[in-house]
């Protein structure tokens, strides 16, 4: 009797089946004997694969969660499988509370199933560990093969990784106020190169954010450049700001110096400047590279007894100054700071600026002849005057009247009102006169007068005022600073006045002046003239000095030439007495007197 065997796959126990005979039919003598038969099947099956998982999982932040070991059976088996299954630290430990550990137990897969589950729970905490491992062994491995394997299950770290943050260079130190200095920046953290910006202070000045570029792992770095706007010891702190929760923030601090920068002032302004009005004069303070900022306290600019200030920072550096002496000056500026983030500065040198204090004076000159014609051996009588119409006191003038050619026998005398002085009362020859100081409204009064000798056919007569060469005074009309005065050879002008002839052995003559001031100025001119028989004996010149008339006394003197007195105040109408006698000619002149 044949039975087919159906083969399979399926690791199994031998396994048995029985044939039974029954059911006999027999011609003879023939009887049924051992009537049932077993027959074994015998597995020849090979023992199915056991393996097992290695799980990873985040490790949560409290309590516990559960981590699944899966162990497979390939190819299902028709045996129960079991093994002994138990936990082992690796870098997960029990010590450290990482997981609830598992002793030594058996785990038993029924035949016909192809997996069992092993489940350790894992304690969450908060503290960035790293990922951790450990280990699920599997032992006395029955009905399958291998008959040990290990399972390692990964703890994911998903707590913040610390980090930290370090000022690694900052130079140069020490830097100056205003000078960038480089500051590099290095962030660690455990297990990656974090990623985020870094922020660096020294407390009043910052640089960033800086972006950070992973470096050799866990690092990555940055720099940027910080400038100090004070000066001191200072402590930068840099910040880290990570770029996502993985990482936490964290700061880090260096010391570094910060020296004042230096400065250098300069001062600008007019070449010119007017006496006692106010000079506006600038001035540049610049910060020495290589360090920068904006300084700030005082500027002053002096010259000499006279100085302003400018408080910094200014949208104008500048201020007015205002000189009282004539000449050259020079201007200086110093800054003082206020902190000690810029050291002071003095200007000098070319830094200094030189300016000419000059006065503006109209110097006007006039120049008047009492008649403009003459005769041989005839008393020319000038009237020079000097006056400073404004706006400023000149000094240092000079004052020339050189006797014209055809005029003899000069003299010349001085008044003066207003505030200026004569250098000289009187003189003779050429009218040369240094004035050191003329007051605005000041007027130099001379009475200037010769005689012609021969018979020139003109005589020119000019006076004029020279400035100081240096450019001290600047007057803004040179052209009133001379004047000419051209006389012609002709008969002599009384001005109207009839000249009376000297007919007796005395006489008088009594100038009616009332009302007269107002017809006369500063220039003598010929009021009265008296005649004998040689001729002009005498002259009355007048004029209006100081606010009063004042008369002057021209008479003919040994050699016949008529000469000019000093000029005097008359109370009332001044009288004009004389005595003569007779001769060939007729009556002559021997003495006049005016008072």
């Amino acid at each position: 009797v044949n039975v087919n065997i159906i083969n399979d796959a399926l690791n199994e126990d031998d396994e048995s089946f029985t044939l039974t005979l029954s059911g006999l039919t027999a011609v003879g003598d023939v009887t049924l004997g051992a009537a049932v038969a077993t027959g074994t099947i015998i597995d020849d099956d090979p023992l199915p694969l056991l393996s097992i998982n290695n799980p990873s999982q985040p490790e949560g932040n409290a309590g516990t969660t559960p981590m699944d070991f899966v162990i497979t059976l390939t190819p299902v088996s028709g045996r129960d499988v079991s093994f002994s299954r138990a936990t082992a630290d690796g870098t997960a430990t029990v010590a450290d509370n990482d997981y609830v550990p598992l002793a030594p137990a058996v785990v038993t897969i029924p035949a016909g199933q192809t997996s069992a589950t092993v489940t350790v729970l894992i304690n969450g905490d908060t503290n960035f560990e790293g990922d951790e491992s450990f280990s699920l062994n599997i032992t006395d491995v029955i009905n399958a093969t291998p008959s040990s394997l290990s399972g390692t299950g990964t703890i994911e770290d998903d707590d913040q990784q610390p980090t930290t943050t370090t000022i690694t260079s900052n130079l140069p130190d020490p830097s100056l106020v205003g000078q960038p200095y480089t500051v590099n920046v290095s962030v660690s953290a455990q297990s990656l190169s974090p990623l985020g910006t870094v922020m660096v202070s020294d407390g009043t000045d910052s640089c960033g954010p800086i972006s950070l570029s992973p470096g050799t792992v866990p690092a990555s770095s940055g720099s940027c450049e910080l400038t100090s706007s004070t000066a001191g010891a200072k402590l930068l702190t840099a910040s880290y700001t990570p770029a996502s929760s993985a990482f936490a923030a964290s700061s880090g601090t260096e010391d570094h110096q910060v020296d004042p920068a230096s400065t250098v002032i300069s001062v600008s302004g007019p070449a010119n400047s007017r006496v006692n009005q106010p000079i506006s004069f600038g001035f540049v303070l610049d910060v020495e590279a290589p360090g920068g900022g904006t300084p700030s306290g005082t500027v002053t600019l002096s010259t000499a007894g006279n100085s302003c200030q400018i408080t910094l920072p200014t949208a104008t550096p500048a201020c007015d100054l205002q000189f009282g002496t004539l000449g050259p000056a020079l201007v200086s500026a110093s800054y003082a700071p206020d902190d000690g983030d810029h050291l002071a500065s003095t200007s000098s040198g070319p830094g200094n600026a030189q300016t000419l204090v000059f006065a503006l004076a109209d110097m006007q000159v006039t120049k008047t002849a009492v008649v403009g014609t003459y005769l041989d051996g005839d008393l020319l009588v000038y009237t020079v005057t000097l006056r400073n119409l404004g706006e400023d006191t000149a000094v240092d003038l000079l004052l020339s009247d050189a006797v014209p050619a055809g005029l003899v026998d000069v003299l010349w005398t001085c008044d003066s009102s207003g505030g200026v002085s004569c250098p000289q009362n009187n003189g003779s020859g050429d009218l040369d006169e240094a004035i050191p100081n003329f007051p605005v409204g000041g007027l130099l009064n001379y009475s200037y007068y010769g005689n012609v000798a021969g018979s020139p056919p003109q005589i020119v007569n000019s006076a004029s005022v020279t400035l100081p060469a240096d450019g001290r005074v600047q007057d803004p009309n040179l052209a009133n600073n001379s004047a000419t005065v051209v006389s012609l050879f002709d008969q002599l002008l009384v001005d109207g006045f009839e000249a009376p002839l000297v007919t007796a052995p005395s006489g008088s003559y009594v100038l009616a002046t009332t009302g007269l001031q107002s017809q006369l100025d500063e220039v003598g001119r010929i009021l009265f003239v008296l005649d004998d028989g040689n001729g002009h004996a005498a002259r009355i010149y007048a004029r209006v000095h100081a606010g009063q008339i004042q008369y002057a006394l021209a008479q003919r003197d040994g050699s016949g030439r008529l000469r000019l007195g000093a000029w005097q105040t008359i109370s009332g109408d001044p009288q004009l007495s004389w005595t003569a006698s007779e001769r060939a000619r007729g009556w002559v002149v021997e003495a006049v007197d005016l008072r």
